[in-house]
């Protein structure tokens, strides 16, 4: 979780177990690793010792849009060029990136518009029509979402191991639970605000 000034990691009881100074402004943040635009660095915490890597900007060529979940070895990051999604893989000791791809299909040419999440290899993708699943072979799957008949842009955001969720306005958000033969969708209580 991302503050004005830190970043917090979280057990599952939702109890904060580490707190770091962190850089101001927005954060992309992945399971095990952040990356501060306005810093060009990326952070690896939890499972692997934290580490901290800048990126030169020009070698971006982009926007990072979503984390996937550092190896160890590698990073991969979504890069959003020129409207289009295009995945990289950073090499976590020299800060190098060795690998290069454009994304396939709706991912490739859509995913620069909607809630974009890399989780557990597979791209998952946010619009006002619903959520699409794409696996690293490039297979799509499409969930409706709750609320997503009436045009409203959805948000998406990590909720741990497998699982996303996805809020539109206007409808009680969804917990969805990926799996490596489709995904489960759980209607989550609305949250009442006063005013």
């Amino acid at each position: 979780m991302k503050t004005d000034a830190e970043l917090l990691t979280l057990d599952r009881g939702g109890k904060v177990t580490g707190r770091r100074a962190a850089p101001g402004g927005e954060a992309v943040l992945g399971s095990g690793a952040a990356f501060f635009p306005s810093t060009s660095e990326l952070w690896l915490i939890g499972a692997h010792a934290d580490r901290k890597i800048r990126i030169e900007r020009d070698a971006l060529g982009g926007d990072v849009v979503a984390l996937g979940t550092p190896d160890g070895r590698n990073a991969p990051l979504a890069v959003c060029r020129a409207m289009r999604v295009w995945l990289i893989t950073l090499d976590v000791a020299s800060g190098s990136i060795t690998r290069e791809i454009l994304a396939l299909g709706t991912i490739g040419d859509q995913g620069c518009t909607g809630a974009l999440v890399l989780l557990e290899g597979n791209f998952l993708l946010a619009t006002a029509r619903g959520l699409i699943i794409q696996t690293a072979a490039g297979d799509e799957r499409h969930l409706p979402l709750a609320g997503g008949a009436h045009g409203a842009q959805p948000e998406m955001h990590r909720a741990g191991d497998h699982r996303v969720q996805v809020e539109v306005a206007g409808a009680s958000p969804e917990l969805l639970l990926v799996t490596s033969d489709g995904g489960k969708s759980y209607r989550l209580p609305a949250v009442e605000t006063r005013p």
